[in-house]
């Protein structure tokens, strides 16, 4: 387990803890009024309702971005694909079917080509095995994205697997990808609020 992890979970075990606590602590005079009826005479001021919770709007806001990596990473959860080196894949170096990658990170497919353009220059086509031996050092690819190497006479590649993100990586994401989970959490949180309504103080 990760030390941010750890750090999370603490942070949300001592705002759990103080909810807790401070929830089940009684205001007599509050109670007294809600009993007279005091506050029922009072016009709902929204303003007014949100002032005297300030700790508690900001517990909230805390609670909706510590709860967003959290969903993100339990149930949409990121991938990303990374090469596998424990299997390597022969390819055949005598074809002339493979692809390079624009200044953009785009495959550009090269299959049968008499020759190609690359960066102002023109070239002749030639197969795997010579590009990766023979030309200007440039980096081809599999139709996926799978980098072609040689090692003496053979060419080969090592295959590409998705993998999920750990949960520091959702964080650095967390403003980044699905913001929409920030509504989810919104939601969550919001819920929670209307379950233990009577067990929350205002402060």
């Amino acid at each position: 387990m990760t030390s941010q992890l750890i750090s999370l979970l603490i942070i949300i075990a001592v705002l759990v803890i103080d909810f807790i606590i401070n929830g089940r602590k009684k205001n007599v005079d509050d109670t007294q009024k809600r009993i007279e009826g005091y506050e029922g005479l009072k016009k709902f001021n929204l303003s007014e309702y949100l002032l005297i919770r300030k700790k508690n709007v900001v517990i909230f806001i805390l609670f909706v971005f510590l709860s967003k990596p959290i969903l993100h990473y339990s149930f949409f959860t990121e991938t990303k694909e990374i090469p596998n080196y424990e299997i390597k894949v022969i390819a055949d170096g005598s074809s002339k079917d493979y692809y390079f990658r624009n200044p953009n990170g785009h495959l550009i497919h090269q299959k049968d080509t008499i020759t190609f353009r690359w960066d102002g220059y023109q070239f002749t086509h030639k197969n795997i095995y010579w590009q990766l031996n023979e030309s200007f050092n440039f980096t081809i690819y599999t139709s996926v994205g799978e980098q072609y190497l040689s090692q003496g006479v053979d060419v080969f590649y090592y295959p590409l697997e998705t993998m999920p993100l750990s949960f520091n990586e959702h964080l650095e994401v967390m403003f980044k990808s699905k913001l929409w989970i920030f509504l989810l959490s919104v939601g969550a949180m919001t819920v929670i609020v209307f379950l233990f309504n009577d067990k929350i103080k205002a402060r």
